[in-house]
């Protein structure tokens, strides 16, 4: 059977396929520990900088016995916390795999002198202007038109990886069919920025984007009522959800830092990012939630909130789904109430009882 490499470097932009090898190496640790899960750690460099994650590496778990520790962002390391970590690979625990992550097409050249060329693989994504084609061509073949507008929007709305790309654009058109239905329209569908707007914020099926719009007003009521509708439906999966979310709030973060550094707001707009790849807010409602969420929330909250998704994301990986009402719950607590610093066990379930 094989057995998984001590360490594998993931760079590139296309975090869809990136995530889909994710899964593949989880099921190679799997296979290798006779079906049994290894037990997963997430770190980001900020999270790590008093070496925590070389604590997950070597230390020996209770509960499963391999451990599987992913470091995203790796662009973001500092040289001492590379080289810590380079070292590590020179004499690797024989019971823990790392993944090193990055958006960007290298990292730290320490980590690339430890890691073999076999154990390293790039993710490339489309250009914007092939993303954009994708989607005119998409809807081209189901006879609908989409305006320049409505693509740049939709694709500020969509991670930057192919496999939404294309789950939000079946859905908009289904959306769109039933519309065109009801309104006994003639001609051909047409998608416009305002279409998009309407399918995103204002209809009936809740998703991360409408649960980011209550956490933006910091409405713990409203949050925890979309969360449960979200629950109800199927659709509250802890990947998509705690992936749209680090996503929503790390362009939020990029969006606050350009205006703390003189930006005006509009400008913010289009030069916002996330993990340097360009997001710009687009539409009046988007953007809207963002200068919302810009006056309730600090740049340090969304540093702590970054950081604590990423925690209870870990531990749903680990708990699984007994306490996942638990965890969302506490996350969306923690968020709204306390700006991302954790709270104590006592004092949350306190809290718990009166919402």
């Amino acid at each position: 059977m094989n057995k998984p490499f001590p360490a594998y470097l993931l760079l590139g932009p296309e975090s869809g396929n990136k995530s889909q090898r994710i899964k593949e190496i989880l099921s190679l640790c799997r296979n290798f520990n006779s079906g049994e899960d290894a037990e997963l750690h997430r770190f980001y460099p900020f999270e790590t900088e008093n070496g925590e994650i070389l604590a997950a590496l070597q230390n020996a778990s209770l509960f499963a016995p391999y451990r599987l520790v992913i470091l995203a962002e790796a662009e973001n390391l500092k040289a001492a916390q590379a080289q810590m970590i380079a070292a590590y690979l020179k004499n690797p625990s024989d019971t823990a795999t790392l993944i090193i992550t990055s958006a960007q097409n290298s990292v730290h050249a320490s980590l690339t002198k430890v890691i073999p060329t076999k154990q390293r693989e790039m993710f490339w994504e489309l250009f914007d202007n092939q993303k954009k084609d994708w989607i005119i061509s998409y809807y081209r073949s189901k006879n609908i038109q989409i305006t320049r507008d409505a693509v740049d929007l939709m694709l500020s709305l969509v991670e930057n990886n192919t496999q939404d790309l294309k789950v939000v654009s079946q859905q908009l058109a289904s959306y769109m069919g039933v519309i065109h239905e009801e309104k006994e329209a003639a001609g051909p569908m047409k998608i416009t920025e305002d279409d998009i707007e309407q399918y995103i914020f204002h209809s009936k099926s809740e998703s991360v984007f409408t649960l980011f719009e209550k956490i933006a007003d910091r409405d713990l009521e409203g949050t925890l009522e979309i969360l449960q509708a979200l629950q109800l439906s199927r659709e509250a999966d802890p990947i998509k959800l705690f992936g749209g979310l680090l996503w929503q709030f790390r362009r939020l973060y990029s969006f606050m830092s350009l205006i703390d550094e003189g930006e005006p707001e509009s400008v913010a707009c289009n030069k916002a990012a996330v993990l340097g790849k360009s997001a710009a807010i687009r539409g009046k409602h988007n953007q809207k939630i963002y200068h919302q969420a810009s006056n309730r929330y600090t740049l340090p909250d969304i540093q702590h909130i970054i950081s604590y998704i990423c925690t209870i994301d870990g531990q749903m990986r680990e708990f699984g789904n007994a306490l996942q009402p638990v965890l969302y719950d506490r996350l969306i607590y923690t968020i709204i109430r306390h700006g991302g610093v954790p709270v104590t066990k006592d004092d949350f379930l306190k809290t718990r009882v009166s919402l």
